[in-house]
């Protein structure tokens, strides 16, 4: 099953990828955001590790009893979502601008409607809209990443848990959160392998050192 879910999302990481590598023209506007936003990628994806982990310690926490068992199991999923989960949408949502497909969003300012690039540009934006985005442009597994109800549901507290533990929200529907939990896992996890097997991971290292580099030559 993981491996089927990692080629699931290769097959739709690895167009957009090629695509960027193949970039002649490595001065073009649109490469340059890129490898700003491969450099980005790099600094959200170690916090995000970071709290992800967090909270996967905290579900392994000290069992205390089966109600307070699955409110720590609710957050663990709310945290990976709000970390790495999004932090993998956002990249997912900039590798289809890389390749040309417009993302609209709102703006305080005129105009109104401007084409979004980076992360600072996307990061207001839901993800039941980035995840629309995917899902409209052929990336329906990547497009699961969150299951926005359910996140939607912890972040606004509708839910209620009995003393056996079980998980109810609104509508009456038990949830069952170690499948959720699990599935969010398999899915984030294949994520990251896909992204190495296509070569992005060692481009953002590239991009990252060369920044370093610089660095070190300007001190």
């Amino acid at each position: 099953m993981p491996t089927v879910l990692r080629r699931k999302i290769k097959n739709e990481l690895e167009p957009l990828i090629d695509t960027i590598m193949r970039v002649k023209d490595n001065q073009s506007f649109s490469y340059q955001v890129f490898k700003e936003n491969a450099i980005e990628f790099h600094r959200r994806n170690k916090r995000a590790w970071e709290i992800y982990r967090a909270v996967s310690e905290l579900k392994r926490s000290p069992h205390q009893n089966e109600k307070q068992e699955s409110l720590k199991k609710l957050f663990a999923y709310l945290g990976r979502a709000e970390s790495l989960g999004v932090t993998l949408i956002d990249m997912a949502v900039l590798l289809l601008i890389a390749n040309g497909y417009d993302f609209h969003i709102e703006s305080e300012r005129m105009p109104r409607i401007r084409h979004a690039f980076t992360f600072k540009d996307i990061e207001r934006v839901s993800t039941t809209a980035k995840l629309n985005f995917l899902r409209d442009h052929n990336m329906r597994t990547l497009s699961k990443m969150v299951d926005t109800k359910l996140r939607n549901m912890i972040a606004h507290l509708s839910f209620t848990i009995d003393d056996q533990g079980t998980i109810i929200n609104e509508r009456g529907r038990i949830i069952d959160i170690d499948s959720k939990l699990q599935a969010s896992r398999n899915i984030m996890y294949q994520t990251l392998l896909a992204l190495g097997s296509c070569g992005f991971l060692k481009f953002v290292e590239r991009q990252v050192e060369k920044r370093k580099s610089v660095g070190k030559k300007k001190n």
